[in-house]
């Protein structure tokens, strides 16, 4: 199984420091990544405040794991969602038109695509915004607007790149637990970069990211013609 429950941990760990980081512009790589393996060491006391998730589903469970270390507050349409995540994680329910408001270190969309929009973010009160959902941004311009209101924001499809990797992992014939979960980890690395290369260039998270992606993936054709060539 991925371990999404210390994966995402790890997240938040990185997310944090680098709000941090971003609220003071004085962000340098190298003291980035020092810090953060500071931080690693004391990660269990890092989170004792609020952790919000609007639309508890599958994921939202999964992360609501970690209810050890943090205060949940979770909305959802589906009442048995809602009364398992309760009952079991201690968490407390907030009406859904209300979750997106609600004053937290870290809000978790885990279910619905587009929920972050002129409307909402103009009433976020968070500064983290890290979840299972996909397309959380309703269009990429909202990523700027995010980044101008002092809200980082994990992009999605790189934050929530642990199923397509356990895809991967099974369609090779042979499944290799120990390969899933190590791509799984550099996530965390992955998101580190991103956050860097984002503060440098004063450039919102998700553009960074989809760059990233187009790069990884111009230089994954360059090798792969090289490779036939040869």
């Amino acid at each position: 199984m991925i371990r999404i429950s210390r994966i995402f941990l790890m997240l938040l760990v990185s997310l944090t420091f680098s709000t941090t980081l971003f609220a003071k512009n004085q962000a340098d790589p190298a003291q980035l990544k020092a810090e953060v393996e500071k931080i690693k060491l004391s990660a269990l006391n890092l989170f004792k405040e609020y952790l919000a998730l609007p639309n508890d589903g599958h994921n939202a469970a999964d992360i609501a794991k970690l209810s050890a270390w943090v205060q949940l507050l979770v909305s959802d349409i589906i009442q048995e969602n809602l009364d398992y995540v309760v009952s079991r994680f201690g968490a407390t329910f907030v009406p859904t038109d209300k979750i997106l408001s609600v004053k937290a270190d870290v809000l978790s969309p885990c279910a619905l695509g587009a929920i972050l929009n002129d409307d909402t973010i103009a009433n976020l009160k968070t500064t983290i915004i890290a979840g299972g959902a996909n397309n959380q941004l309703a269009s990429d311009q909202h990523g700027k607007t995010l980044m101008k209101k002092g809200v980082l924001y994990a992009p999605d499809y790189v934050i929530n790149a642990g199923g397509i990797i356990n895809v991967c992992g099974e369609t090779t014939g042979n499944y290799d637990v120990n390969w899933v979960n190590k791509k799984v980890d550099d996530i965390y690395h992955t998101l580190l970069h991103i956050y860097e290369r984002s503060n440098l260039e004063n450039r919102p998270t998700n553009i960074v990211a989809d760059e990233l992606a187009e790069e990884i993936m111009t230089e994954a054709k360059i090798k792969k013609g090289k490779k036939s060539a040869a």
